[in-house]
């Protein structure tokens, strides 16, 4: 099977095999890759949704989440990106949904990456795909739910040109971009 590099900067190279769904980044040994295609079993998926989302200001538990239930429709409606260490360890998830036609807005809903993987740039590249799926997918609007306390979560949004547009519920604004 043939690879075709898209793009080649600051160490990162992303490939392209032979149609759209299977892709990857890769960088000093981390691999972001789409799920199904990344060969990520479902439990594997739900057991790093269970374990990043320790890491988010308010746990998946503690916002009443039934894990089962957010994974299933994760992985059924979502575009979910993972973060693959060398080892095939899944160390980031981000899941975000492009497939509202009528508003033409998609929504990040989930983002979460081991300490270990902080201020390595992947975030901001896991951001840039969501932003390139999103328009892909025709949608006009980028909008998600972050924590007031998240100082660096904000600070990557807004370093994308989100802005806050509402109070959430709880102790959460949403942030929002236009696509051009």
């Amino acid at each position: 099977m043939a690879y075709y590099v898209l793009f080649h900067t600051k160490g990162w190279m992303v490939s392209l095999c032979e149609g759209k769904r299977d892709w990857q980044m890769m960088c000093d040994g981390y691999r972001i890759v789409k799920y199904p295609a990344s060969g990520v079993s479902f439990a594997a998926l739900k057991a790093a949704l269970e374990r990043l989302g320790e890491y988010l200001p308010y746990t998946l538990a503690e916002q009443k989440i039934d894990l089962d239930e957010y994974a299933r429709k994760l992985a059924n409606h979502a575009c979910v990106d993972l973060v693959l260490s060398a080892d095939g360890r899944v160390v980031g998830i981000q899941a975000y949904y492009t497939n509202d036609t009528v508003t033409r807005k998609a929504y990040a809903t989930f983002f979460s990456l081991e300490p270990e993987c902080r201020g390595t740039g992947i975030a901001k590249r896991m951001m840039r795909l969501l932003m390139d799926t999103a328009k892909a997918n025709g949608m006009s609007v980028i909008e998600g739910n972050v924590a007031k306390n998240n100082a660096r979560a904000r600070a990557l949004y807004e370093g994308f040109g989100f802005a806050v547009t509402a109070e959430a519920s709880g102790e959460k604004v949403v942030m929002s971009q236009r696509l051009e």
